[in-house]
């Protein structure tokens, strides 16, 4: 009889499907699904064609798990940003191990990380919270301009925008508008200024790292490197492998560790983002689930199947894997500019998939569709799929993906 593995479901890194297809032969996965998120409600019934599935309901100050007493869970994951504080509570209450109450605070609040960042000795940039509902004047802003205003518990760079004086924070604390929840404290901190090095202009300073930590052991995973940010913090894409200098990216690695240890030392996986300054590395952030396109870009080039490597991390298996790539793949997004609220004609698709190394086009929005820069990355009207020999067959595609886009693409 194979263990149960529990995944509380949300918007995030790997679909119902794929997370089905990985659990294979090693167990048998019952979603957990809270309906507080409109994106499970509207799953729901997908979710329930496909697997157990248990509602989670949330009553006053306390949630309710009474469905799960149905299923004798031997692991708990989920690959959701916005649901990890809920699994860290259904797993305390099921008994199982995942990241503590604390630690999910430390993954999810952006001023705790910091200050957990800041605690183990790695260089932070001034930041301070406006609470939900502060009159500006009432708050003493110790930052340095430019800074980075964004929601405290954000995800996917929703309503996060660049503010270049203190008198211009009210003005885009309004402009963010319908893209602010009810009640949500932001953050805001001094920006980070990356650097380029020769060669790589067409890439921006900032890369990521996917690692693993098992039994207080973490390893890397891979490393990624990062198209240049849609305006104003959306973004671009992702490129696998990396094609640091090999002594760059151990650095890159051993600071990602560092960061992963400081918020967390449960198992499991870890996505962190690092920007290459004039000192080295700093963190922009650490997520406590694998990086949005990281598994099906995995898939393509290397045998790791990160969904798999997750549900056997929660299981307590143990892992073992071998990332040799045989490509370079990428996954690359276009989206509209800030000023747009809709999409009057969409970008060429035939021309698009014509691109050679395109391997799959997914289309978001259509014309007519609204769209809005605030929503964030997940915003994008158009995902694209490629593969190639090289960082610069890569590189190619990249251009003429984003040409098609300009040519082709309009917005009112």
């Amino acid at each position: 009889m194979l263990p149960v593995c529990g995944v509380v479901y949300g918007f995030g890194a790997v679909s119902p499907l794929d997370i089905l297809a990985a659990a294979g032969s090693i167990c048998e996965v019952v979603l957990i699904v809270s309906l507080d998120d409109p994106h499970n409600v509207k799953m729901l019934p997908v979710l329930r064609a496909l697997a157990p599935t248990v509602v989670v309901e949330r009553r006053e100050t306390t949630i309710s798990v009474d469905g799960t007493s149905d299923f004798e869970f031997r692991g708990i994951t989920t690959f959701s940003e916005e649901q990890i504080e809920l699994t860290s509570v259904v797993a305390a209450r099921l008994g199982l191990p995942y990241h503590s109450s604390e630690e999910s605070i430390r993954l999810r609040d952006k001023a705790a990380q910091r200050t957990a960042l800041a605690d183990a000795g790695l260089p932070v940039p001034d930041a301070i919270v406006i609470p939900a509902g502060t009159s500006i004047s009432d708050v003493e802003f110790n930052v340095q301009y430019p800074a980075v205003l964004k929601p405290r518990f954000g995800s996917g760079s929703r309503a996060t925008i660049c503010v270049e004086a203190r008198e211009d924070i009210q003005f885009v604390l309004e402009s963010i508008g319908s893209a602010a929840r009810t009640s949500e404290d932001f953050v805001l901190e001094s920006l980070i200024r990356g650097i380029t090095t020769p060669g790589r202009e067409w890439l921006a300073p900032y890369i990521s790292v996917d690692l693993a930590q098992e039994n207080g052991v973490v390893l890397s995973v891979v490393v990624a490197e990062r198209l240049p940010l849609i305006k104003p913090f959306r973004e671009g894409g992702l490129i696998l492998p990396a094609s640091l200098d090999p002594r760059q990216q151990q650095n890159a690695i051993e600071v990602a560790g560092q960061a992963v240890r400081a918020c967390s030392s449960s198992s499991g996986l870890f996505h962190v983002e690092l920007i290459l300054t004039e000192s080295g590395w700093k963190v922009i952030e650490v997520n406590g689930r694998p990086g949005g396109p990281v598994h099906k870009l995995m898939g393509l080039t290397t045998r790791v199947n990160v969904a798999r490597m997750s549900l056997e991390i929660a299981l307590g298996i143990g892992i073992a894997f071998n990332n040799e790539n045989t490509s370079v793949a990428m996954f690359q997004q276009l989206a509209p500019p800030m000023g747009a609220s809709s999409l009057t004609r969409g970008p060429d698709i035939a021309a698009l998939r014509a691109v050679d190394g395109v391997e799959n086009v997914e289309v978001h929005v259509r014309p007519g569709g609204a769209v809005d820069w605030r929503d964030g990355t997940p915003a994008a009207i158009v995902s694209i799929w490629s593969l190639a020999k090289s960082h610069d067959g890569i590189r190619l595609i990249a251009q003429r993906c984003c040409e098609i886009h300009d040519q082709s693409t309009e917005y009112a």
